[in-house]
């Protein structure tokens, strides 16, 4: 079933893609009532994610699906990108790595 909550842009994403998200549904599973599992969220503007979530963030491995038609498909953590992925952009990608910091 799809859950509608609203909130804020997420604050936790690269300043690129924070004007292309807006929440609007949820399709997945759930834990302690937070999105937690494998799940699908569906934007307004047409954007979406699909991966995974623990405690209502991205974190894990998933696609985010940008309203202007980039795509970024890798890990993420506490919501972030983070570690090993690919943005596509619309006729070029680059890949994206996060390394560790002591």
């Amino acid at each position: 079933f799809f859950s509608s909550r609203r909130r804020h842009t997420r604050s936790s994403l690269v300043s690129w893609a924070r004007r292309c998200v807006q929440e609007t549904a949820y399709k997945g599973e759930f834990k302690d009532g937070k999105f937690n599992g494998k799940g699908q969220m569906i934007f307004t503007n047409g954007g979406q994610y699909a991966g995974d979530f623990v405690g209502d963030q991205y974190n894990g491995n998933g696609v985010l699906y940008f309203c202007n038609g980039e795509k970024y498909e890798g890990e993420f953590k506490d919501g972030q990108f983070h570690g090993k992925g690919i943005k596509y952009l619309s006729a070029v990608s680059y890949t994206h790595l996060t390394l560790p910091t002591k």
